[in-house]
């Protein structure tokens, strides 16, 4: 039973980091072409990008990462909360791409560490509270 469960953990792992590796092409693709090219602002690039890996990540996580047997919550519950933590983590990283750009940090490293430590918690919230199966 024990190889089982790491078995499947393993396996919700691997597809996480596909889901997020996927989300983050978008995500970060949008923000180099609006900051970059387009000339946008930081927060403005931030936002509308995080909006598109979001959607990007609800979807891909809800339909393979963490698909399974029953949720504990409903469709509509899990998009609720899962937008509560979304604005959570765009509040956060929104304060923190001016912060780590005003002390020099070029943008698209300042988006990628902030990604990065986004989707760490993220995993866990995602995995214990949002997709959680009954």
């Amino acid at each position: 039973m024990k190889d089982l469960i790491y078995k499947t953990y393993k396996l919700s792992v691997f597809r996480y980091l596909v889901t997020g590796g996927t989300a983050f092409a978008i995500e970060y693709g949008s923000f180099l072409f609006l900051f970059y090219i387009l000339n946008f602002g930081s927060v403005l690039s931030n936002s509308v990008s995080f909006g598109t890996g979001l959607i990007t990540s609800f979807c891909l996580n809800k339909l393979w990462t963490f698909k399974g047997g029953k949720y504990t919550h409903t469709s509509r519950r899990q998009l609720v909360i899962y937008m509560l933590v979304a604005i959570t983590n765009l509040i956060f990283t929104n304060l923190s791409i001016n912060i780590l750009i005003h002390y020099n940090v070029p943008g698209y490293v300042a988006k990628v560490v902030l990604v990065a430590l986004v989707a760490c918690w993220n995993y866990i919230i995602f995995k214990k509270l949002i997709f959680k199966n009954q």
